[in-house]
């Protein structure tokens, strides 16, 4: 059966109702309440194939409206025409765009930095010694001295989350737009010329595994190996386990919410900037 069929409910009844038609069936076949549990957990799948459903229908209407956008933006702006400026003195007019430059820059979230923490633990630290190890550096010398140390922090919360999707390209630098704080400054990018690093903080943490650490970790040869070793694994939820699942996409809407929210409000700081500046250089057209 279709899963807004199982749920009563239509392709456009909002999330809020989905939610309240959902609660109200499940006291009706839940196995505590005297119901089937096979009818819950259909139930159950039902419901969150119609939450997903709903989450793609919001992504694509979120882009649609970014392209109605643009193209308006376009439209207002195609009868526009560049300025010419006169003939100044170019020393003075670099001076002139620094000035503004400065007085007009913008607060980004990836410049924020730990340079106040480095400044104040700078410059040479009798109380430690770093002993020489290495004569000639090589990536293969420097792992096998870094595997003989063992972490100061052995024991430490795992946090465990849900499955999350990978960077498909490896080798694309990008930045995620509409972020309000960055909490790490890694870069994994792989490229020929490009540098990877481990932000600075995260770096210092020392929460790694010990050298014997890796042996409790599985190693699998074959993908037979993996479906093998997952076959007696249950993906099927539980009550309490649907319970979370549902907190946490409820968080994730509200997230990637804000995170649009965010991205507009920077937008239009940008335009208005842009406008701003713009008046500020005007003086020299022609």
């Amino acid at each position: 059966m279709d899963a807004y069929e199982i749920l009563g409910v239509t392709r456009s009844t909002s999330l809020e109702k989905v939610r309240k038609q959902f609660k109200k069936l499940a006291m009706d076949v839940h196995p505590d309440k005297g119901g089937s549990d096979h009818l819950f957990q259909i139930l159950k799948k039902s419901y969150v194939q119609v939450l997903q459903d709903i989450k793609n229908r919001e992504s694509d209407k979120q882009f649609n409206e970014l392209k109605s956008e643009h193209e308006q933006y376009k439209h207002q702006n195609s009868s526009k025409v560049n300025v010419q400026f006169a003939n100044v003195d170019e020393t003075e007019m670099m001076k002139r765009f620094h000035k503004v430059f400065d007085e007009n820059k913008m607060k980004d979230e990836h410049s924020r930095g730990y340079g106040k923490k480095m400044v104040q633990q700078g410059g040479p630290r009798e109380d430690i010694s770093v002993e020489k190890t290495m004569n000639k550096f090589s990536i293969k010398k420097f792992n096998q001295e870094f595997n003989k140390t063992e972490p100061k922090n052995t024991k430490h919360l795992v946090k465990k989350y849900n499955p999350e999707p990978f960077v498909l390209s490896k080798t694309l630098p990008y930045t995620e737009l509409g972020v309000d704080k960055v909490n790490d400054f890694s870069n994994h990018t792989e490229s020929k010329n490009g540098l990877q690093y481990t932000d600075y903080m995260k770096a210092h943490t020392m929460n790694r595994l010990s050298k014997g650490s890796s042996k409790h970790i599985p190693k699998h040869k074959t993908i037979d190996d993996v479906e093998r070793d997952r076959s007696n694994i249950s993906f099927q939820m539980n009550e309490e386990e649907l319970k979370k699942y549902t907190a946490f996409k409820m968080k994730q809407e509200r997230k990637e919410k804000n995170r649009m929210k965010t991205l507009e409000s920077k937008d239009q700081q940008i335009f208005n900037l842009y406008e701003k500046v713009n008046k500020s250089m005007l003086q020299y057209k022609q």
